[in-house]
């Protein structure tokens, strides 16, 4: 399970300039925005863990259930691994 795949909503939120890097790359890919591409993303990884959301808001819960059947193609999989690499390394 991976819990909290928008970091408790730092993705979402946050005006470090990593973040929104990674929040404009995930804006960008033609989901219903950078929470559902982040669902998505998880989805997608090869652990093939299950996303929780951690809302019980109908909407969130019905945008998690789309993005977790979304499909990904693999160029913006990893351009997201790509881009979260580079913040973390030191």
């Amino acid at each position: 399970m991976i819990w909290s795949p928008v970091g408790g909503g730092r993705l979402l939120r946050s005006d470090e300039p990593d973040v929104m890097r990674i929040r404009m790359l995930l804006t960008g890919m033609g989901s219903d925005g950078p929470g559902e591409a982040a669902m998505a993303f998880v989805a997608r990884h090869p652990a093939q863990g299950v996303p929780i959301a951690g809302s019980g808001k109908r909407e969130r819960v019905e945008g998690a259930i789309k993005a977790v059947n979304a499909v990904m193609d693999r160029q913006d999989w990893y351009a997201i691994v790509t881009q979260s690499s580079e913040m973390l390394e030191l």
